[in-house]
């Protein structure tokens, strides 16, 4: 949001709140219908359930992993950019 100013900086943080919102229930929901569609291929039992929770958390894992280090690869250039000016 650095290069926004004026009218546009509320609207710009709106709009990227709204958009980190929308990102947390579609992630929500995708994790359930995994651990769901994984509980039922596992037999559906409680064993089955626990089973596919500890994959589904795995499987966030991964994509929080995978999220940090895109978010440092994005960070990298900046610095870089303003260490040289």
């Amino acid at each position: 949001m650095q290069g926004i100013h004026g009218h546009l900086l509320g609207q710009a943080a709106m709009f990227i709140g709204y958009i980190r919102q929308l990102g947390g229930v579609l992630g929500v929901a995708c994790l359930a219908v995994f651990v769901g569609w994984r509980a039922a291929l596992l037999g559906g039992s409680a064993a089955a359930h626990c089973q596919a929770f500890a994959e589904g958390f795995l499987l966030s894992l991964l994509v929080f992993v995978f999220a940090m280090v895109a978010a440092q690869r994005m960070k990298e250039p900046a610095q870089e950019v303003k260490e040289a000016g």
